[in-house]
């Protein structure tokens, strides 16, 4: 008997099992899966593709963990056997289905988060005692993050992760500016080398901050005039910190020294203006403000991402490249991850990750009577019958729904880290 060795054939959707790769005829937000093409892993995957309306997939056979059905001859042929259609969903069902596959999207981009995060800490540990070995360190994580990003045709999915409280946001912040730094430089074109120079720089953009004074970076009231002098010092402390290093490439320097800068020549430390400050110097220096206007200095009030942005925007004009800024929101949507909204039946979420095809629909977290944080619907915007009426804060939410949404929780940035297909089982 000859087995069917066709590479793809179509197969009903009601014999789809765990193991079949799938190609799914459907545009990026008429499901709620990261790609169209990929591996059934759980019952969750498969029962949400039964639930897509779909009567057949292609199915890629030399992806798949099973085999084709082999073709028998016709006096071998046994009785058909009739399969018992599985239950429809419900849309409870369904949408907790679907609520799950988001979250593992998240917990994938979670992990790298920290895995990166720990890295970061390990190799800055090593810094002022062995630079040499923190500079092949911070090198190896740049060229990995890197890799991942530049092998990827599509725009990356922007998850919030969130960090636990820290009186030193250092790294967490370093982190973010880097991350983001390196998915805008990759949809701005630049060399895959380019973008290794700027996520170096980003990574060390503030390490002049650990010769200031503790008592500087945590103070909760506002700095005198002194104390804000010494803390601007932290650009000069990061140069010189790395020049002694003496194992960093010319280049990172000075952007380090003038990530403070500002085009219209307001910032410090050399009122440098646009035609004295590269792009980029434009780019980090733009990142590094978003982030800080999130989760600035502890005598300042953050300000939502969305209103962050809007301020920019303002500023734009005189001391922000606007096509970066423009880039920025392009990657972040206008509701960036981390920003608290309430949709158009007053129920209030909490935005978890980017939507790239629909910058107004990202995916969102419900906020649900009786549930957390870990158990309610996540939920994309772009396939259900809500929208975001407006932006809102903590300030605005009941004891239970600031609770729910973990109001004190620093939330971070990171990408959808790519999936191996190779060898998973």
């Amino acid at each position: 008997m000859a087995e069917n060795k066709a590479k793809k054939s179509r197969v009903a959707i009601n014999d789809l099992a765990i193991g079949h790769f799938v190609e799914l005829p459907l545009g990026w937000k008429d499901h709620p899966f990261m790609f169209n093409s990929f591996k059934i892993k759980t019952q969750e995957q498969l029962s949400i593709i039964q639930a897509l309306g779909l009567s057949q997939v292609d199915v890629d056979w030399q992806k798949s963990d099973l085999k084709p059905t082999p073709v028998k001859q016709a006096e071998a042929t046994p009785e058909p056997q009739v399969k018992k259609a599985p239950r429809p969903l419900t849309e409870e069902e369904q949408q907790r289905a679907i609520s799950k596959q988001l979250r593992m999207d998240n917990k994938r981009a979670d992990a790298a988060y920290h895995h990166s995060l720990l890295k970061f800490r390990e190799a800055l540990g090593k810094f002022g005692l062995t630079p040499e070995e923190a500079q092949a360190e911070i090198k190896e994580l740049i060229r990995a993050l890197c890799a991942d990003v530049y092998t990827t045709p599509d725009t990356k999915v922007m998850h919030v992760i969130q960090a636990q409280p820290s009186s030193d946001d250092l790294f967490y912040h370093s982190l973010n500016v880097t991350v983001l730094c390196l998915v805008a430089a990759k949809t701005l074109s630049w060399s895959e080398t380019d973008a290794q120079t700027l996520c170096l720089s980003a990574f060390l953009h503030d390490i002049g901050l650990i010769k200031v004074p503790t008592s500087i970076r945590r103070k909760t009231t506002p700095l005198t005039t002194s104390e804000e002098n010494f803390y601007k010092m932290h650009t000069t402390y990061g140069v010189e910190l790395v020049k002694k290093a003496n194992c960093f490439p010319q280049e990172v320097i000075p952007l380090i020294a003038q990530h403070h800068e500002r085009l219209d020549g307001t910032g410090y430390p050399k009122q440098y203006q646009a035609d004295q400050l590269d792009e980029m110097t434009q780019l980090l220096s733009l990142v590094d403000a978003y982030d800080s206007l999130c989760f600035p200095h502890p005598s300042q009030k953050a300000l939502s991402p969305r209103s962050a942005i809007a301020l920019m925007f303002k500023q734009s004009e005189t001391k922000f490249n606007r096509s970066m800024l423009e880039v920025l929101v392009k990657l972040l949507g206008v509701y960036p991850p981390g920003s608290l909204v309430e949709l158009d039946d007053k129920t209030p979420a909490l935005v978890m990750s980017t939507n790239p095809k629909d910058a107004m629909n990202p995916n969102v977290l419900i906020y649900e009577v009786g549930k957390n944080e870990a158990s309610g619907l996540v939920l994309p915007l772009a396939s259900h019958q809500r929208n975001i009426s407006k932006v809102i804060s903590f300030d605005d939410l009941d004891e239970l729904a600031a609770r729910y949404f973990n109001s004190h929780i620093r939330y971070c940035l990171y990408f959808s880290p790519q999936v191996p297909e190779k060898n998973e089982r």
